[in-house]
């Protein structure tokens, strides 16, 4: 399938095809970004990261490849960032209700401050508020509708 696809882009786009196997395996290396690690020795792991440098004259259509080679790249990143923007939207609503329920539940137990009912549901929603979060590390995802 790999060949085939480097087959035909080089032959549509009138190129060498090694330029375009060299673009799939910086496709897969990105794929893989962050899920491969080398031991190197015990204690020392580092992440597998493979860099590709294509080279080729000017107006030999390397953009052209770059934006087809890495298109499924692309949509996945936008399906995440339209993900994460919900979730995150989602995560905010519930957390601005919680707020309102430990300052309500506040407000209740200052009028009656001896009942232990209303301590208690304070002491779980405030535990709640506490330990809900909103995931910042797919808030950063940004989306690229270009």
């Amino acid at each position: 399938m790999i060949k085939n696809w480097c087959e035909a882009v080089s032959h549509e786009l009138q190129m060498p095809i090694e330029l375009a196997a060299g673009l799939v395996f910086a496709v897969i290396a990105t794929a893989f970004v962050g899920r491969v690690k080398i031991n190197v020795k015990p204690g020392w792991d580092e992440q597998g990261t493979l860099y590709v440098i294509g080279l080729s004259r000017p107006g030999t259509m390397k953009s052209a490849l770059a934006r087809r080679a890495f298109a499924p790249i692309v949509m996945a990143q936008k399906l995440m960032a339209t993900t994460a923007e919900e979730e995150i939207r989602h995560a905010r609503a519930r957390a601005e209700v919680l707020k309102a329920i430990v300052a309500s539940l506040k407000k209740d137990l200052a009028k009656r401050p001896g009942d232990p009912d209303l301590r208690n549901q304070l002491e779980e929603a405030q535990f709640n508020l506490d330990t809900h979060t909103i995931d910042a590390s797919r808030a950063d995802i940004q989306r690229r509708d270009s």
